[in-house]
């Protein structure tokens, strides 16, 4: 309720520069890039057809210095995507390893942590000892 107002609140507007930020966060910093780099190729494609309709040649050094550049960007985004992920893969293996080790160490001597009853209901339905 309002205090002033008696009358029920409305959900709090989130300011236009936090729908900004969070858009760009959603949308990531890799995805803008590679919007931005096939934006570009695509006005400097078009350009260069209208470039070879007027003079009958394209500059054949500038196309392969734009195309260069643009895969090399595209390249360094893969590898530093691929390390990302390699990281994170990473970090989940050890908190598993972590949460493993310690629930064996609070396991009674001898029992598998691991053997729930479901666990063993089912192996026993399915012909286990």
């Amino acid at each position: 309720m309002n205090r002033n107002t008696n009358q029920p609140r409305r959900p709090a507007e989130v300011p236009k520069k936090e729908l900004k930020k969070s858009f760009l966060s959603r949308f990531g910093t890799m995805n803008l890039i590679l919007v931005i780099i096939g934006i570009t190729l695509l006005c400097f494609t078009i350009s260069m057809i209208d470039l070879f309709k007027t003079y009958g040649t394209i500059p054949d050094t500038l196309v392969t210095c734009v195309f260069a550049v643009l895969g090399g960007e595209c390249g360094v985004m893969g590898w530093i995507k691929t390390s990302k992920e390699k990281n994170r893969d990473r970090a989940v293996e050890l908190q598993d390893r972590k949460y493993f080790e310690q629930k064996e160490k609070n396991a009674p001597n001898g029992m598998n942590p691991e053997r729930t009853f479901s666990n063993q209901h089912n192996y026993h339905e399915n012909g286990g000892i």
